[in-house]
């Protein structure tokens, strides 16, 4: 029964950590007046960087167990801030008692060129991969959320359409952390969409 156990809770543990998606926060205007700070989460590791300053700097995390964050500390310093998530994004208590929101960024995919030089499309996806939304670099308001047709768990893709048109799509990824989108066109041509860390 103890071996049973045991391996049930390594399956679990192994599908979590293939499955865990780059978390990442924004928190715009707070330390300085035009400036973004950027806070991703993995599995327990947190990362650091802003809009000015893109060089990732990986925080030294307080916690016992790696799927969890709570307290972190910049490499080479002794202050300690408090992170805690909640619905929408994450709060950050400074050593010095004052809190900063970090919102919740959507999991964003690029692709740069396919269609046309110069235009970067997006494609943006809910948490569990069933919902998307389109846009590209020349009209990043207009986001189009696409029509999910039909699913296919084993292979780890979906069929989706744009709103009135009968052309069909298939979007793909791999299990395992933060993975790229592949879309197959009707015409048969591959489209890679890669995962954006907005740090490039």
């Amino acid at each position: 029964m103890k071996v049973r156990l045991l391996l049930l809770t390594l399956v679990l543990t192994s599908f979590a950590y293939l499955h865990a998606q780059t978390t990442i926060y924004a928190s715009k205007n707070f330390e300085k007046a035009g400036v973004t700070e950027y806070l991703s989460t993995s599995l327990g590791s947190v990362g650091y960087w802003t809009s000015t300053n893109t060089k990732y700097i990986e925080l030294r995390s307080l916690s016992t167990t790696p799927m969890q964050i709570g307290k972190v500390k910049f490499p080479g310093s002794n202050a300690v801030y408090s992170l805690k998530t909640t619905q929408g994004g994450l709060w950050c208590t400074h050593p010095n008692g004052k809190k900063q929101f970090f919102k919740l960024l959507p999991a964003t995919y690029r692709s740069k060129g396919f269609e046309r030089a110069g235009v970067i499309e997006y494609l943006e996806s809910s948490g569990d991969f069933t919902t998307y939304w389109y846009y590209t670099s020349q009209n990043p308001r207009n986001k189009i959320k696409l029509k999910t047709l039909r699913r296919d768990g084993k292979k780890f893709r979906f069929q989706v359409k744009f709103p009135g048109q009968k052309a069909t799509y298939w979007l793909s990824y791999q299990p395992m952390c933060d993975s790229d989108i592949t879309c197959l066109h009707p015409d048969g041509r591959k489209q890679v969409f890669r995962y954006y860390r907005w740090n490039d």
